[in-house]
């Protein structure tokens, strides 16, 4: 911070994944418009794919590109998910720890609270060590919840997701959680008690898009909007399950997109009456958003958290799920 204005010159550094990036750099234009500096800092292709910024915002926000690291089994060109299959991801994320530098990915407040505190202050809890006891609310959760993992929903290999963010908490100074206290207050309380620093709701930040003009032309309600983000990608078979399961309006599949859909602008439209997805906040942000149905699906991370919370909340519905691999069947969708 200098002395003269008072701004800050804040680096953002997200996670591999567009809809990271996607997310911090909203983030970041919502910061440059108050007049700091950013450095948002990625690698080469991730930073050409993203959306161009608005010319009064250039002062402010400035793209560090920083080259891949090598990795070995990381094909050539690889800078995010969506470049590679899910059991390949491990190899990105080796790649992203080369980079050498780290912040913290934004959460909801029940994320947080849920896997605890960092291990420097895990001597006042009892912290989980078995994949099993990430299927039980945690002890330190002062309330009734259902609120937990599915077996089918861990990891295997590599460095775990539960780690990072173990280490990004106990490296940060505050937390920014993507939530707002109207939504879960109680779980805003856990995190603040366990972690026992700073915690600051920055709201839900949705983001903003380009709608596809053939939703003008579809029947009000009648559209079912599918959609995993760039980290789940279901299998052949799980995949069809799902398509063979909907119903399509006179005889017409939804038009199919491959890359980055104009989600907001989607989920807006009066044509849109449901939304088949993972539980990654950012689409159910936006979902809640627009008051659309949802039926959710999930594969990693932090879904499973989102999705207990959800449910525990009677705002959506799962699709009935083997708690142990995860499989669904037809009548399940």
């Amino acid at each position: 911070m200098t002395e003269n204005n008072k701004k800050l010159h804040i680096a953002v550094f997200p996670w591999l994944a567009f809809g990271h990036m996607i997310l911090y750099l909203e983030l970041s234009k919502l910061i440059a418009q108050k007049g700091h500096k950013i450095s948002f800092i990625a690698t080469p292709r991730n930073i050409d794919r993203l959306p161009k910024l608005p010319p009064n915002l250039t002062p402010f926000l400035n793209f560090v590109k920083l080259s891949m690291p090598h990795v070995e089994k990381l094909p050539e060109n690889v800078e995010a998910t969506i470049d590679l299959p899910y059991e390949q991801v491990k190899y990105l994320s080796l790649a992203h720890d080369a980079l050498k530098e780290s912040m913290t990915n934004i959460f909801i407040a029940a994320v947080l609270g849920f896997i605890g505190p960092e291990p420097g202050l895990s001597n006042d809890y009892e912290i989980q060590k078995t994949p099993k006891e990430y299927t039980v609310p945690p002890k330190w959760v002062p309330f009734e919840t259902t609120v937990a993992f599915k077996l089918f929903e861990g990891e295997e290999e590599n460095i775990s997701d539960i780690f990072r963010i173990f280490k990004a908490v106990e490296l940060s100074d505050f937390l920014l959680v993507r939530s707002c206290s109207e939504f879960e207050s109680e779980w805003l309380k856990v995190v603040k008690d366990i972690h026992r620093k700073p915690i600051f709701p920055v709201g839900q930040l949705p983001t903003t898009t380009e709608i596809k003009l053939w939703l003008d032309e579809q029947e009000k309600g009648k559209v079912t909007y599918v959609a995993f983000g760039s980290e789940a990608k279901p299998s052949q078979n799980r995949y069809q399950v799902k398509m063979n399961s909907l119903s399509y309006h006179s005889g017409k599949r939804n038009n199919m997109h491959e890359y980055w859909a104009p989600q907001l602008k989607i989920l807006s439209h009066d044509s849109v009456g449901g939304f088949l997805t993972h539980s990654g906040w950012s689409l159910i942000v936006e979902a809640i958003q627009f008051e659309k149905s949802l039926v959710l699906l999930t594969f990693l991370a932090d879904q499973g958290i989102n999705a207990r919370l959800l449910e525990e909340k009677k705002m959506m519905y799962s699709i009935l799920r083997d708690d142990r691999d995860g499989s669904f069947t037809r009548d399940s969708v």
